[in-house]
Formats: structure tokens, C-alpha cells, sequence
């Protein structure tokens, strides 16, 4: 899964991929502890949730 946001997106992500790995190109505040297959954390700050699960596969994070 390849999600794109705009530069502007503040949001508190909660991303997480069953049997995969995540890739990011976005600048975020980590919270707790990152893995290969989740990813908690502020995007500019933080917002409202953006909650992103796969069950099998990769998610990649980029700029729109």
C-alpha cells in the first residue's frame, strides 16, 4: 500500500502492517517503540487520527 499525504497534514498516525514492513518518508515525532510493522506518532504535530492496517504487505509513507 503506498499512501500519500499532503505537505500540510497534521495527524497523529497509528500505522501497522500484519506481515510486511513500513517505509517512510515523512518527518515523524515517534512515539513508544517503532517497529519493521508499526508505527506510532505525530505528523506536523499532531491532529486528528489517521489510522492505517493492512493485513499482509508492505505500507510506504510519502509526500503528495
Amino acid at each position: 500500500m503506498r499512501l500519500r499525504v499532503p505537505p500540510d497534514l497534521a495527524a497523529d498516525l497509528d500505522v501497522s502492517t500484519g506481515d510486511g514492513h513500513i517505509s517512510s518518508a515523512l518527518s515523524v515525532a515517534i512515539s513508544g517503540s517503532p517497529s519493521e510493522s508499526s508505527l506510532r506518532g505525530k505528523l506536523s504535530g499532531g491532529g486528528r487520527t489517521l489510522t492505517v492496517r493492512t493485513g499482509d504487505g508492505a505500507i510506504n509513507l510519502d509526500r503528495l
